[in-house]
């Protein structure tokens, strides 16, 4: 994978806990630390996106049931015998 460099300037706390997490072990370089939070942000926000999109296809469909409701119904009704046959049913093998 091709790397870009950035240069960033951020608060001296938010420094010392990047530095932190590299004296700890989780991670090798202080690189590895941003580049793992900034996946995580851009996962969340592309999470909350999707929601947001899913909420408005949703909008104006409230009053239909939900699919697991329509699945259990066509299920019940593949389950109960065709109408006029009285119960009985032929089954070939």
């Amino acid at each position: 994978m091709v790397k870009v460099q950035l240069n960033v300037r951020i608060d001296k706390e938010l420094a010392e806990e990047i530095d932190e997490r590299v004296r700890s072990g989780r991670f090798q370089t202080k690189t590895d630390v941003l580049a793992s939070a900034l996946k995580l942000l851009i996962r969340a926000q592309r999470g909350e996106e999707l929601a947001e999109r899913m909420s408005r296809v949703r909008e104006g469909t409230e009053g239909y049931p939900s699919l697991n409701e329509a699945l259990t119904k066509a299920r019940e009704e593949e389950d109960e015998p065709p109408s006029g046959c009285g119960g009985l049913f032929l089954f070939l093998g």
